[in-house]
């Protein structure tokens, strides 16, 4: 059985669980007595899965989660984008980029370790991890605070999509319709597609 992503790195990282993003004010509801530390997590748990997510689409991407990263995950997740990205959280908790880099680092170890673990029969063949990080974006999405405009930002419009928001057997279909025609496919993936025929 494979584990929802988001709960267990939230668990093992020692959060409370994190609310979704209400697709109708596309806020999150958070209770008055919440703690800074919880909106930091709140924050960057999804925006790191996202992040993988995004760069589990590539073979080269998913070798680097296999590997790890020598320079830093906030650096291999987010390439070129991530003085953006952590700008973007560090104004929205409030925080300084130094210390958001750091739990954007701290979130994506462990949550890469949970990957390996739930792939650990991952040969030279990473697709069932690929597989793995794809069915869980639709466990991520739907707590990805707006105000980080990750999508924007990584030029994926799906990611910030208000659907992704929504619950329920209608927009279940709609995330599966997305996913044939949204851009899941790697370009590797296409090219085997079209040696085929």
């Amino acid at each position: 059985m494979a584990i929802n992503l988001l709960e267990k790195t939230t668990e093992i990282l020692g959060y409370a669980p994190l609310k979704k993003v209400d697709p109708n004010t596309e806020k999150i509801k958070v209770d008055s007595g919440t703690h800074d530390n919880q909106l930091l997590a709140q924050t960057v748990i999804p925006t790191v899965l996202a992040g993988l997510s995004q760069l589990s689409k590539s073979e080269e991407g998913i070798m680097n989660i296999v590997t790890g990263s020598q320079f830093g995950w906030a650096s291999l997740i987010f390439g070129q984008y991530k003085e953006e990205v952590v700008g973007n959280i560090a104004g929205f908790v409030g925080r300084d980029y130094q210390s958001i880099e750091q739990k954007i680092n701290e979130v994506a170890n462990q949550a890469v370790k949970l990957i390996r673990e739930n792939c650990s029969d991952v040969s030279d063949n990473y697709s069932k991890m690929k597989d793995f990080i794809k069915s869980q974006r639709d466990n991520i999405l739907p707590f990805l605070p707006p105000e980080i405009h990750l999508g924007n930002v990584l030029n994926n419009s799906t990611i910030d999509d208000k659907t992704n928001k929504m619950q329920g057997p209608l927009s279940s279909l709609m995330h599966k319709i997305e996913a044939g025609f949204g851009g899941n496919e790697t370009e590797e993936d296409a090219e085997r597609k079209s040696n085929k025929t």
